[in-house]
């Protein structure tokens, strides 16, 4: 009886260790493929956002020829690659441990990459009076923001704009600071919040600013968009430059951007966009810099509403697919280039008709103390 219980357990044991053998591979073989994002992207977005949310899981971006700076702050070129990745994406399970920094090498692996560990953490600044909230189509993806209202934010900029608390803050619209007298602008953005904002952008955090909001990017460093109103529902053969060309709907009498600054990088645009007004001129709907006072984080825009878009629309997998970009790639604690050293950003152009950013005092990287629960 007893030699036969432990034959019995003996072949309970075995079988148990072949299913999970079998349920390893099949996990390696699942996490080794990379996901195609070209015709639908929440599937995709879910079964990312579920893999990354297991231990030490990490998405990869090629960087081809550049990279982010040894010194840990992004290079245009190598954000701009890194941004622009519309084509498959893979994810990686590592076992060992990934220190955080950006810009440190790992020997002998081949070409420029960046890696970004786990699950992003994105706070939403929103109310009831926001068009299409963001919330709603990130969670369609699996993601579950943190929320806070403009007002909580005033109350206690530097308890919610931390960037070891968030990895990226969206400023959503037309609710909160960049209404003005909508859309001409200009933001009401108040002192505090401006420079808490700063320090959490050079603190390694990415700020994104959807349709009127990006009337703030103004009040954080002078002149650095020049902003044109939209149009009413404008439709238009907008290009992304890294890939598909298609039509796009930006925000109802909205804003987009007319001007970039120097190191201002156009995601979805045209170069000949007729406006409202009759003229005709470049348009950026979609576009980044790095952060101008030279901190780790990065500041992006965008002139619609990424979950609102006209179905006949072919670029709106190109625009989700640029917001998962975004998303993914914020947070300086979270990314890690890899390969050997890193080239030098390759010297690109100067944006057409780019504007200047008035220079903005150094901004502290010190942040303020661990908040308590939002």
């Amino acid at each position: 009886m007893v030699r036969r219980g432990r034959v019995r357990r003996g072949r309970i044991a075995l079988g148990m260790a072949l299913v999970l053998a079998g349920t390893a591979r099949l996990l390696s073989a699942t996490l080794g493929t990379s996901l195609d994002f070209s015709e639908q992207v929440a599937p995709q977005a879910r079964l990312l956002f579920g893999l990354l949310g297991g231990p030490e899981a990490r998405a990869v971006f090629p960087l081809d020829p550049a990279g982010p700076g040894a010194g840990g702050a992004w290079t245009r070129q190598g954000l701009k690659e890194a941004l622009e990745s519309y084509g498959p994406l893979e994810v990686r399970w590592v076992g060992s441990a990934v220190a955080s920094g950006l810009g440190t090498p790992m020997p002998g692996a081949r070409g420029a990459r960046v890696e970004a560990r786990g699950l992003p953490r994105v706070l939403l600044l929103e109310n009831g009076a926001t068009i299409h909230p963001l919330a709603e189509g990130l969670r369609s993806w699996g993601l579950r923001p943190g929320v806070a209202s403009f007002a909580e934010v005033e109350r206690a900029p530097g308890r919610f704009l931390d960037p070891r608390r968030w990895d990226a803050v969206v400023v959503e619209s037309p609710a909160g600071w960049g209404g003005g007298d909508e859309p001409s602008g200009p933001s009401q953005l108040g002192a505090p919040v401006a420079a808490a904002l700063r320090r959490f952008v050079h603190g390694g955090g990415t700020a994104l600013f959807l349709d009127i909001s990006q009337w703030d990017v103004n009040a954080l460093w002078p002149g650095a968009l020049r902003l044109v109103p939209s149009g009413p529902y404008a439709v238009s053969r907008l290009r992304a430059r890294g890939g598909p060309q298609g039509g796009l709907s930006l925000s109802i009498s909205g804003v987009v951007a007319a001007g970039l600054p120097e190191d201002g990088i156009g995601l979805l645009g045209d170069g000949a966009f007729a406006f409202v007004d009759g003229s005709v001129g470049p348009l950026y709907a979609a576009w980044a810099f790095p952060d101008p006072d030279g901190g780790s984080g990065w500041v992006a825009g965008m002139g619609y509403h990424v979950f609102h878009q006209d179905p006949s629309c072919d670029l709106t997998p190109a625009a989700q697919r640029l917001l998962l970009n975004a998303l993914l790639l914020s947070g300086f604690r979270r990314l890690r280039v890899l390969g050997g050293a890193v080239p030098a950003a390759t010297a690109v152009p100067p944006t057409p008709t780019a504007v200047t950013p008035t220079a903005v005092p150094p901004t502290p990287t010190a942040v303020p103390p661990t908040p308590t629960a939002v």
